[in-house]
Parts: C-alpha cells; sequence; structure tokens
C-alpha cells in the first residue's frame, strides 16, 4: 500500500486498511499528505476515533505539526472533538503549543465555543503544568474551575499573546 492509500485509509477511518499498510512496513506513519498532515491529522479531521487510537497504538506522536504548525490536538479542538482530544491528551498530546499565527489548541475550542473541548482541556492540565512554557498556569486553571465561568480575562491569559 502505497503512502496516499494508507492517508486516504486514515481519512475514511478504515482500521483494517491502516493495519495492513502499518504490517507492511512500520515507515508508513511517516507519509503525509501535501499540507503535511500525517494519517493521525486525517483521521481526527473526519472524526475516527477507532482510527486515531489504532494510530496511536502503532506510535504515531500527537506531537507531530503540518505545515502550519498544527499537531492533531488543534484539528479536535476547532472540531468540537472533546472525546478525540482527550484521547489525545491521553497519549502524550500537549495544549502548550502555538501553531505558525500564535494560537493554542485552547484558544480554537474558546473561539469556536467548544465547551466540551475547553473542559477537557481543563481536566487535562495536569501535564501542561509541569511544562514551564505552557499558559495554563494552575492558579488560572483553578479559578476557573472553582468559579465555573469563563470571563475575557481569562481568555486572553488561556490562549497568551
Amino acid at each position: 500500500m502505497d503512502a496516499q492509500l494508507f492517508l486516504h485509509a486514515a481519512a475514511t477511518g478504515d482500521v483494517s486498511a491502516i493495519q495492513q499498510a502499518y504490517l507492511k512496513s512500520t515507515a508508513i506513519l511517516t507519509a503525509r499528505d501535501p499540507t503535511g498532515r500525517t494519517a493521525l491529522h486525517l483521521a481526527v479531521l473526519n472524526g475516527h476515533l477507532a482510527a486515531v487510537e489504532r494510530l496511536l497504538d502503532y506510535g504515531i506522536s500527537p506531537c507531530l505539526t503540518d505545515h502550519n504548525g498544527q499537531t492533531a490536538l488543534y484539528l479536535a479542538a476547532q472540531l468540537s472533538s472533546a472525546t478525540i482530544a482527550e484521547t489525545l491528551f491521553k497519549r502524550g498530546a500537549t495544549c502548550c503549543t502555538q501553531d505558525a499565527d500564535g494560537k493554542t489548541p485552547l484558544f480554537y475550542a474558546y473561539q469556536n465555543h467548544c465547551i466540551d473541548v475547553v473542559s477537557c482541556f481543563l481536566k487535562s492540565t495536569a501535564a501542561c503544568a509541569m511544562d514551564t512554557q505552557c499558559s495554563l498556569t494552575p492558579q488560572i486553571v483553578l479559578k476557573a474551575r472553582a468559579n465555573r465561568k469563563w470571563t475575557p480575562l481569562h481568555a486572553v491569559r488561556l490562549h497568551g499573546p
């Protein structure tokens, strides 16, 4: 199976085709489309949780970026997919990265009013709290959790500049 077919399998959620390609060559995980998106990006983009889980099981990194500097977590945030975002967090994704426009995945979740995804980010900040470059400081997270409401100040603090 060539790279294009593998990427198509990820985009359509064809887990058996993903498995067949992987068993033929583990190097297939490095395949990218013209925009630099990996199979994981494409599975997330199309909402295929089973494909996302399989790709992560095979060792594809949730931290790989496309040409815009976005990881799969950015796509989950933009598409209101809390389940996929949670899966990515459990497998090592971080909310602390900035894309080419200087925005974080949380910015897109908040901008798109994806409350479930924003809540998922807040629940998953334990790992981010260990990262000195993360904009989700424990104080702001705890305050937002305690108040159960968001203000524009929270948004600015959480999104960075």
